[in-house]
């Protein structure tokens, strides 16, 4: 019984340590645990402030333009900013071809005011003939001062000096126009229309409004101190 016993035992404990064994085996083969960090069990952070594109231009929509205006005084972008240090000279060849394009309409303008007046004097002028001889004197004498006006219009003295020019030209015109003149006196009156009209276009609107009343001035007086026109 003895040897049966021992027999016994000896059969579990080889099969308990075949058991052991194969755990072992088994936890070998398996993969090993991976580190999981603090942050794999802390919930989804949620943003804290949800922008919205149109519900921020609906709200700059809403704020007023005296408003918009004052902030960015406030804000001294605009004493940062000399808008007149960053501005580019106009090239001289830009200013050129603008003159150009000004000239050649005002040169045939003021060959139609000749023919005007000419027709007035029941003389019969050929315009392309005009042109041609006009061409050579008129034509550079005009584009000169449309360049000289180009290049500096912006700058004071010369919108004054157009101020004044379109005064004195503005009411000689209409001292020619509406009195009794000879064929000379009135075939000046093509160069100073067109040097009228081209000072109007290039002055400011106020300083323009302003050369039309000593204008209109001239007119009355000359209405009222002439009451009948022999050219009307």
């Amino acid at each position: 019984m003895a040897k049966i016993t021992e027999i016994n035992n000896d059969s579990s404990s080889s099969s308990s340590s075949s058991a052991r064994k194969k755990d072992l085996r088994k936890r070998g083969n398996a993969p090993a645990p991976t580190a999981r960090s603090k942050n794999d069990d802390a919930p989804p952070v949620k943003p804290l402030l949800n922008f919205d594109k149109s519900e921020a231009d609906n709200d700059l929509d809403d704020i007023p333009d005296d408003d918009k205006w004052r902030m960015v005084e406030e804000s001294g972008i605009l004493k940062k900013l000399d808008l007149s240090e960053h501005q580019k000279p106009v090239a001289l060849s830009v200013v050129a071809t603008a003159s150009l394009f000004f000239t050649v309409p005002l040169f045939l303008l003021m060959i139609m005011f000749e023919v005007l007046v000419g027709q007035q004097f029941s003389e019969d002028k050929d315009f392309v003939q005009l042109c041609r001889d006009k061409v050579t004197t008129a034509l550079p004498a005009l584009f000169v001062v449309v360049f000289l006006v180009h290049r500096f219009a912006n700058t004071n003295i010369v919108q004054y000096g157009m101020l004044l020019a379109s005064i004195v030209l503005g009411s000689r015109m209409m001292q020619l126009v509406l009195g009794t003149h000879t064929y000379g006196e009135m075939m000046s009156v093509p160069g100073i229309a067109v040097a009228w009209i081209y000072f109007i276009a290039q002055m400011q609107l106020l300083l323009a409004c302003l050369s039309l009343v000593p204008v209109m001035g001239s007119v009355g007086w000359i209405v009222y101190s002439q009451p009948a026109f022999p050219n009307w």
